[in-house]
């Protein structure tokens, strides 16, 4: 399994102070395990898209979560694409009953399997996340999800999330 630890904005992307929305996230990530020649040849682009699928999925504000929404979706493809949109109402409701905002602060990413077409990652990201139950004030949070990632018009979209 290829492990790629480093924390946003390290892991070849431009270093800059630039907030973590605006960097370019479409930079390769070098795989430290190269003994699995499907995690190797996908590495190089899934596991470099890590930080675009960390911000598509947990950076959101509830004052303004249409982008959110949008991001997501534009992600998405399948099952999962569908099962969002049949969810995000609900969603929206409780993200901004609660008054909930995320921030990502830090990604882990492990390339599970993976070819060209298609790639299996575990993300684990780093956030502090503000709500009304935490009473306005941010707290650390860490969210984990496996992803099975499909390459289309060489784009890397996802088609299943798990969250456990």
């Amino acid at each position: 399994m290829a492990v790629d630890k480093d924390p946003l904005g390290t892991d070849g992307l431009p270093a800059t102070e630039e907030p973590a929305e605006e960097r370019e996230t479409d930079a390769p990530a070098t795989a430290s395990d190269t003994s699995n020649a499907a995690a190797t040849t996908a590495s190089p682009t899934a596991s470099g898209a890590r930080s675009k699928l960390s911000l598509r999925m947990a950076n959101y504000d509830f004052n303004n979560l249409d982008p959110y929404f949008k991001s997501v979706v534009d992600g998405a493809t399948g099952d999962w694409k569908k099962q969002f949109e049949g969810k995000s109402n609900d969603l929206r409701t409780v993200l901004v009953q609660g008054q909930v905002k995320s921030q990502v602060k830090d990604v882990q990413c492990a390339l599970k399997s993976g070819d060209n077409d298609h790639a299996e990652v575990i993300l684990i990201i780093g956030q502090s996340i503000t709500s009304v139950d935490a009473g306005g004030q941010p707290q650390p949070g860490q969210l984990t999800m496996a992803l099975t990632l499909d390459k289309t018009d060489e784009r890397w979209l996802i088609s299943r999330l798990s969250a456990p």
